[in-house]
C-alpha cells in the first residue's frame, strides 16, 4: 500500500493539512487543527453563555433572530467578539443596574454605546 497523503480543509481557519501527519481533532466528521478546536471549542462556550445571559436578562426562551442579526453585526463589523458583547450586557445589567425590556421587537443594541467603557471597567 502506497503513502498516499489525505488532505483536509480545516473549517476553523480554512487551511488544508494532511491528516495523517498532521495532529488534529475529529469533530461532526470535520478536522481541525488542535489549536482551532480549542478556538472553536472557546467561542461556542461563549456563545453558548452570551445567548444564555441575553435570553435571561430580556426574559425570552431564545433570542429572536433581530438579536442574532445584532450580534452577527457586532462580530463583523465592529470586530466585538462574544465574550466583549456578554461583558458589555453583564456591565450594563449586572455593574450599572441597567434594564432590557422583554419586547421582541428591542434587541442589544445598546451594547455598542457602553462597549468601550465597559471594557476599561474590566481592564
Amino acid at each position: 500500500m502506497s503513502n498516499v497523503a489525505r488532505p483536509v480543509k480545516c473549517p476553523y481557519c480554512n487551511e488544508s493539512f494532511d491528516r495523517d501527519t498532521v495532529e488534529h481533532e475529529k469533530h461532526n466528521n470535520r478536522y481541525y487543527h488542535k489549536e482551532c478546536f480549542k478556538k472553536h471549542d472557546k467561542d461556542a462556550y461563549e456563545y453558548k453563555r452570551l445567548i444564555e445571559y441575553i435570553c435571561r436578562i430580556k426574559n425570552i426562551q431564545q433570542p429572536t433572530g433581530f438579536i442574532t442579526k445584532q450580534i452577527k453585526l457586532m462580530k463583523d463589523e465592529k470586530g466585538y467578539t462574544n465574550n466583549s458583547i456578554f461583558m458589555t450586557l453583564y456591565y450594563m445589567v449586572d455593574i450599572l443596574g441597567e434594564k432590557f425590556s422583554s419586547d421582541l421587537k428591542i434587541g442589544i443594541g445598546a451594547v455598542e454605546y457602553r462597549h468601550a467603557e465597559a471594557q476599561k471597567y474590566f481592564k
